[in-house]
């Protein structure tokens, strides 16, 4: 009998197509609610769960938030209100607002459209709050349930936030802001331990100041290598999904701390610490130099 050489490769090649069958099979499809309303059909899953990491289609986010998307290639890019993140289809890592920061997973091109993750775009990009149900698999972004502070006009999104002024509940008097109230100083120290970390953040006006949060995740210590993200204090942290609040007295000072034990296997290069109070519109410190250090750190 006469063999076709065409068999074998048609052969390994309804291989792959299967092998390929069978991963986009192990996606879990999220259904997606904003502000605990369905979402319209989509052709394609609008949220999903991939190797323990939920996406987003970057189409459903741009819609969501009234954003702006830009293809190029492998890239994209996703602008919302005054932020832009830079994504690339299989990088760990994205530039948010000039700031190279590591992802939960890489993006990826699938069903024809681009995912990525979806905590960066709802929380890091667009200020909102995320609610993620891995029984149910439902993912939940809630978005204007707050007044929302107007974008601010600074040179950098990264800048911290311009002196702003609010009216008050009683008679209408002027008080000031969190971005004009608050100042938050970081300081760190290293020790065998690794990197000790500390933020006092003072109210330096005559009036009271209440900070609310849409979690009980509060102060985010950042700490970055060359200017590249490497410790975010929050990361892979689990936080009641509840509204708090932080009371700041005239004239007082409330002080946070916490430790990175991962400073002597960062590598080698220029530290700089930076603190954020995790309000609906983040309140970011200056960047304070760590120093130089080599790699490792001996300890």
């Amino acid at each position: 009998m006469n063999r076709s050489p065409f068999a074998v490769p048609l052969t390994a090649f309804a291989l792959v197509l299967a092998c390929a069958s069978v991963l986009a099979a192990a996606d879990i499809p999220y259904t997606l609610l904003l502000n605990a309303r369905g979402m319209l059909p989509s052709t394609t899953p609008d949220a999903l769960e991939r190797d323990g990491v939920v996406y987003i289609d970057v189409a459903r986010a741009t819609r969501i938030f009234d954003g702006l998307v830009t293809y190029s290639g492998d890239s994209v890019r996703l602008s919302i209100q005054h932020s832009v993140g830079d994504f690339r289809i299989g990088r760990p890592v994205a530039r948010l607002s000039g700031v190279t920061v590591k992802l939960p997973g890489p993006p990826f091109r699938e069903y024809r459209t681009i995912y990525v993750p979806i905590s960066t775009v709802v929380v890091r990009l667009a200020g909102a709050r995320l609610h993620l149900d891995p029984q149910t698999h439902v993912a939940q972004i809630l978005v204007g349930t707050r007044p929302a502070t107007p974008p601010r006009a600074s040179a950098s999104p990264l800048a911290s936030p311009s002196p702003q002024v609010s009216l008050s509940d009683d008679g209408g008097s002027l008080r000031p802001s969190l971005g004009q109230a608050l100042v938050l100083t970081p300081s760190g120290s290293v020790d065998s331990a690794g990197l000790h970390v500390r933020v006092d953040i003072a109210n330096k006006t005559t009036s009271p100041v209440v900070a609310t949060f849409a979690s009980s995740a509060q102060v985010a210590f950042l700490v970055l290598r060359n200017g590249t993200e490497v410790w975010d204090s929050t990361a892979g942290q689990m936080y009641a999904q509840a509204e708090t609040t932080l009371n700041f007295e005239p004239h007082s000072v409330r002080s946070f701390s916490g430790l990175w034990t991962g400073l002597a296997s960062a590598g080698a290069g220029r530290y700089e610490l930076r603190a954020k109070l995790l309000t609906d519109s983040p309140l970011l410190s200056s960047p304070v130099s760590l120093g130089v250090f080599p790699a490792p750190i001996s300890t």
